[in-house]
């Protein structure tokens, strides 16, 4: 297993909170067999720019050990999901 940082920004609107949010996120990364070492909330910040309509997002900072195989399926899985605005997944050194 190899260590990875992943940033996430996560859409938290009216029609879901940020409960749910990390809930589907942590289902994928379990779906996957990855495992979350360290996690920090950044709380909710202003974005650069809007995306999808929305000014603000809710930044996570990841740790995570996982196997190199299954980063391209996570990937391909946080693409689809409704909760996660943007994503960042580097190896760690």
């Amino acid at each position: 297993m190899r260590t990875y940082e992943l940033i996430t920004i996560l859409r938290v609107s009216a029609d879901s909170t940020l409960d749910q949010a990390k809930a589907a996120l942590k289902e994928i990364l379990d779906r996957h067999g990855a495992q979350a070492n360290k996690d920090e909330d950044w709380g909710e910040r202003k974005l650069h720019f809007e995306v999808d309509d929305l000014q603000t997002g809710h930044y996570l900072h990841s740790q995570l050990k996982a196997e190199p195989q299954a980063i391209k399926e996570l990937k391909r899985e946080m693409q689809i999901d409704r909760h996660i605005l943007r994503f960042m997944i580097k190896r760690a050194a």
